[in-house]
């Protein structure tokens, strides 16, 4: 049988696992890299080999195309192995991007994300309400550039980039709230 229509698993570092069937008489597949699936209610619940469960019941869209067929899941609980977890909550941002809006933890933790258009603008620890805000700049090639970090403190990471060629887009220069920096210099 061909594995074309089998799901694909997505780890965070963008490297894609084929998950086979291991039978045919139940709803559960596996990785050649031992993560297992299991179809549990519609969706798909992963664990990895080191016994983390994902459950994946956020239903997106193939690269924010609501009329795909193709269904894209993600993770709405992470579940260490000593029964930890954190949930997280999605939103739809108005270029069709599917972004975390919230994470909160079984220990009480929470933080909260917020965009302005398809950008991040800050990030709020919700029991303390301290913000750190995302400030960007139209920079070479008409994209648009991270240029600032303010932590709650008013203390901030500055960015800037290469608008030249070698290196055009590339980071040119980074300031730390500490005072320091680091030059990036590139050649052909």
């Amino acid at each position: 049988t061909s594995a074309s229509s089998n799901p694909v698993l997505e780890l965070p570092d963008g490297s894609r696992h084929i998950l086979y069937e291991q039978s045919s008489s139940s709803l559960a597949w596996l990785t050649k890299d031992f993560w297992r699936a299991t179809c549990q209610g519609g969706y798909l619940h992963v664990q990895s080999p080191d016994g983390t469960t994902y459950q994946m019941t956020a239903i997106g869209h193939l690269f924010g195309e609501p009329n795909s067929k193709q269904k894209t899941f993600y993770a709405s609980r992470i579940i260490d192995r000593n029964g930890n977890w954190f949930n997280l909550s999605y939103q739809f941002l108005p270029n069709g991007i599917y972004a975390l809006s919230q994470i909160s933890t079984s220990d009480g933790r929470s933080v909260a994300f917020a965009y302005s258009g398809s950008t991040l603008s800050s990030i709020t620890d919700v029991a303390t309400s301290r913000v750190w805000q995302y400030t960007y700049t139209s920079g070479p090639g008409g994209h648009t550039y991270l240029s600032q970090v303010t932590r709650p403190d008013g203390l901030s990471w500055k960015y800037a980039y290469r608008g030249s060629t070698p290196g055009t887009g590339s980071m040119s220069r980074v300031e730390y709230p500490s005072g320091g920096s680091i030059d990036y210099t590139y050649s052909h």
